[in-house]
């Protein structure tokens, strides 16, 4: 119960051993006045007193000894303004407070106290009399507990009488609430206040109200217990101190949601830490939601689950490994339908779960990677199953080094192919692909039918090498790709039906394939002035940075290939019997490309006129990067060009305002009826081609400049409640920041029909925050579709910080989440109930949102 304060020592110091034979000597001083009576054998100590006797301490400007009786009395002192000063301050090993006047036994170890003010966990205990025992336990009459730090406490329950049992609870008789010295009609005929750092076990309070659409509630009734450690344990049977939130704990609990028309939700989470090993959560729920009544034909129950772990390591733990987990799976919908859910879970579409092992090996150059994990969609409703995935992946190693680690043998002289890189890696996957219908527990023949295992096998050879005096760059590099599979497809014609059949042939089955590439790039840079009589004060001139890169790329046709009259209309075709594999498969054309990238950047240099750094050269970016890119295939029949792929990227205002701009153009020609054919579109109209689709984004971020913003604690004689010395509180220095974002996209339909359209796609994002004083914020999120013609999301929250109090508003005002959530309740965990709420949840909306 008590708190910890260290004392200064005095200019004098003695030590006295009592007539009544105490095991341990009191040790005392005091700074300016130690005064010994002899007959009544009395020392009297002012001014920065202490006395010490074994693990307790006692400060104060004035004490009084009694070594014959081995009492200790303390009190305050008043100065020349008659302000209190120099208050007795007692700790021990436990226990720590502040009164008017203590008087102390040192041989029982009891006392009185006067007019205390002790910090019980999160909260402080202000009493006017107390009685301290040997077993530690003190007896108070009259006394206010409140989480308040302030002297004059914005609210706090008024005690009658209680026990304070330190480290564990304080116990009171009848009590009521008060607020800003006010009472309320909020009473209690016993009270209960955990008093532990540590946190304490017991039934968490649940929150009521009422629902439209789920009728009256109570949500989040259940029960906590923290389990602690084996090392907590073995200091707290020694009597150690054990510090909060540094050692190893396991907590737990248990939560039910029940409402008057049939819904109801359980619900479990656990915490776990170990210190320098690993942390994690594990979080599970179970919901059953019933709309309408059972009578009714729009009646409806559903039923939805949720499993969350997460899992990290400490790197401390392992250096070279790491372990780590971070697993969500959820029934279909749950996030759309749970009682519980949020805003971030409801706007998601996808999600996804991992356990992950990496190891590396120190001083040798490869590394190794596990996983299992699962993706679920619920626009497809597609499940996938990874069990497992697993990686070898050999860095990158030039000859040179392969001949010093394998053959130790260390070249004397290196020549051009002793910079040759050799890579190697290995990929395993068995996964499965599935509707999350045809999922069953009960009956897993599914997992034979849909399960796919492949290895794919990549060994890669490379070089650069300098041209051209070091001008031009050539980057070779082979590789050859090897995949093997437990599973392969057949497919024939079957007559009966009037169409192809596909077999799928268990065992094992191999193919492979190269790739031949080679890249020449360089640099080319442009300067550009304006004629000296335009150039002006400024001098502006312009430089371009041009990066060309031309390349060719080989790939074979893979042989394993199968001919058949599979095509439509019975013609011949082809197909890989890889087709349905995981791990890719070998290319089935041949194909020989050449393909060219180009990318610019531009900026301007001017000479400023108001520089006083002794540089007045300035730098100026106009186009971050732009990128052109395409191919040609020789080996095509026809259409041999490939689109012409466009990026753009650039920044303004000194980089307040960004542009990102991508698209593509066809070069081909159209026919009226919409066929693309095998000329090109200059030679037809003299035009680069057809803009297919672009998308277009531009946005800016305002925000308030760093301001040395003052203290955020409450100064003491300061009161958020009544608003009283606000001048001494509130900034005008507001932080605050504006995002806008406006995203266009463009897609071109029926290119030379009649039925020749685009596509325009727009939106307008806007988010903002605002801190009107260090206690006040304002948070906004919009989105508008220009399309629709409406809003597609909002969301608004303020929040009020008052002290020892919060207030919070969360306001959601249209769209299938429409909702608001009010609530202003204490900080301090230990009193969370007492709060106030109003609120109406999405669920509460007309419809259940699918």
């Amino acid at each position: 119960m008590l708190l910890i304060i260290s004392c200064a020592t005095g200019s004098s110091n003695t030590s006295a051993q009592s007539s009544n034979g105490l095991d341990v000597e009191v040790k005392y001083g005091a700074k300016d006045l130690q005064r010994m009576d002899i007959v009544k054998q009395k020392v009297y100590l002012h001014k920065e007193a202490y006395v010490h006797y074994k693990n307790m301490k006692l400060t104060a400007d004035y004490i009084e000894i009694d070594l014959r009786k081995n009492l200790a009395k303390a009190k305050y002192v008043l100065d020349s303004a008659g302000n209190k000063i120099g208050r007795p301050t007692f700790k021990d090993a436990q226990q720590e407070f502040v009164c008017d006047e203590m008087i102390y036994n040192f041989k029982t170890q009891r006392g009185r106290i006067i007019k205390v003010r002790t910090q019980e966990a999160e909260g402080y205990l202000l009493s006017d009399t107390n009685k301290r025992h040997e077993n530690e336990h003190i007896h108070i009459k009259g006394a206010h507990y409140t989480t308040c730090d302030l002297e004059e406490p914005h609210f706090y329950f008024r005690l009658s009488k209680a026990i304070v049992i330190p480290e564990d609870k304080i116990i009171s008789g009848p009590l009521n609430l008060w607020i800003s010295d006010f009472p309320t009609p909020l009473g209690l005929p016993f009270g209960f206040f955990p008093n532990n750092k540590r946190g304490s076990n017991g039934i968490l309070l649940p929150t009521y109200g009422e629902s439209p659409g789920l009728g009256f509630f109570l949500q989040n009734l259940g029960y906590y217990h923290r389990f602690g450690s084996l090392k907590e344990k073995r200091r707290r049977k020694k009597g150690l101190p054990i510090e909060p939130g540094t050692g190893d704990y396991v907590d737990m609990s248990l939560l039910g949601d029940v409402y008057s028309r049939g819904s109801w939700a359980l619900k479990s989470n656990f915490n776990y830490r170990r210190r320098y090993k690993s942390n994690g959560n594990l979080s599970l729920s179970y919901s059953s939601i019933h709309t309408s009544e059972r009578e009714f034909p729009d009646y409806n129950k559903t039923n939805q689950f949720a499993i969350n772990w997460r899992h990290t390591q400490d790197q401390k733990a392992n250096p070279n490994g790491n372990f780590s987990a971070n697993v969500q799976i959820n029934s279909q919908q749950n996030f759309r339908q749970n009682l519980n859910t949020t805003t971030d879970n409801y706007l998601k579409n996808t999600y996804t779960s991992s356990i992950a092992y990496r190891r590396t090996f120190p001083g040798k150059p490869f590394n190794v990677n596990f996983k299992i994990g699962h993706s679920q969609n619920n626009i497809n409703r597609k499940v996938n199953l990874i069990l497992p995935q697993a990686q070898f992946s050999l860095n990158r190693m030039d000859l040179a080094e392969i001949s010093s680690r394998v053959f130790n043998v260390q070249p004397t002289r290196k020549k051009w192919f002793h910079k040759i890189g050799i890579s190697y890696n290995t990929f395993f996957l068995n996964d499965i692909t599935i509707a999350d219908s045809l999922l069953n527990l009960h009956d897993i023949s599914w997992v034979n039918k849909h399960m796919r295992t492949g290895m794919r096998h990549n060994l890669a050879a490379s070089n650069s090498v300098k041209l051209l005096n070091k001008k031009v760059t050539f980057n070779p590099s082979i590789a050859y790709a090897e995949y093997w599979y437990l599973k392969e497809i057949e497919k024939y014609w079957d007559d009966d039906i009037d169409g192809f059949l596909t077999d799928t042939i268990n065992g094992f089955a191999r193919g492979g394939n190269y790739t031949l590439n080679g890249s020449f790039t360089t640099k080319l840079y442009g300067l550009y002035a304006f004629a000296d009589k335009f150039r002006g004060a400024r001098a502006a001139r312009f430089r371009q940075v041009i990066t060309p890169t031309m390349g060719f790329r080989y790939n074979p046709k893979w042989k394993g290939y199968r001919w058949g009259y599979y095509g439509q209309k019975l013609t011949y075709a082809e197909y890989s019997p890889f087709a349905i594999g995981n791990v890719g498969t070998p290319g089935g054309f041949e194909s020989g490309s050449m393909y060219f990238k180009l990318m610019n950047a531009l900026e301007m240099k001017y000479n400023s006129a108001s520089d006083t750094t002794g540089d007045p050269l300035r730098t100026v970016k106009i186009i971050d990067n732009f990128n052109i890119s395409s191919a040609y295939d020789f080996f095509r029949d026809s259409l041999r060009l490939s689109n012409f792929n466009f990026v753009a990227r650039t920044n303004f205002l000194k980089n307040l305002v960004s542009f990102n701009l991508t698209g593509q153009i066809d070069p081909y020609h159209y026919t009226k009826e919409g066929t693309r054919i095998n000329t090109l579109e200059y030679l037809q109209t003299r035009k680069l081609g057809h803009l297919t689709n672009v998308t277009g984004s531009v946005g800016t971020n305002f925000k308030s400049k760093n301001q040395n913003r003052k203290d955020n604690k409450f100064p003491a004689h300061f009161d958020p409640i009544n608003n009283n010395n606000l001048e001494e509180f509130v900034d005008y220095n507001v932080p605050w920041s504006l995002g806008l974002m406006y995203s266009i996209s463009y897609n071109r339909r029926n290119i030379g029909t009649e039925s020749d359209t685009g596509i325009y796609v727009q939106s307008l994002a806007i988010n903002g925050n605002v801190n009107i004083t260090n206690r006040w914020r304002i948070r906004g999120d919009l989105r508008y579709d220009f399309q629709a013609k409406d809003f597609s999301y909002a969301s608004f929250n303020i929040y009020r910080d008052l002290h020892c109090w919060e207030l919070a508003f969360q306001w959601i005002p249209f769209g299938n989440m429409k909702s608001y959530n009010f609530s202003i309740n204490v900080k301090a965990s230990a009193l969370k109930d007492l709060r106030y709420r109003r609120r109406r949840n999405w669920y509460d909306n007309d419809v259940i949102p699918q």
